[in-house]
């Protein structure tokens, strides 16, 4: 993942994000690790609109 961060697939661009750190699902509970890929893609032949979530990794299991 860390070779490819930024890439074009065919007609979009696709981006890589990892976001770590603890996350706490209620505030009365322990907070958890966090270690996800994010994977987001946005049309290539535009800067205009939105990025959209193509998926997520659990990259810490």
């Amino acid at each position: 993942m860390r070779d490819q961060p930024l890439r074009r697939d065919a007609d979009r661009l696709i981006a890589s994000v990892r976001f770590t750190g603890l996350i706490r699902e209620d505030a009365s509970a322990a907070a958890n690790p966090l270690d996800e890929i994010w994977h987001v893609a946005h049309p290539w032949a535009s800067a205009e609109g939105d990025w959209i979530i193509i998926g997520i990794q659990q990259a810490g299991a």
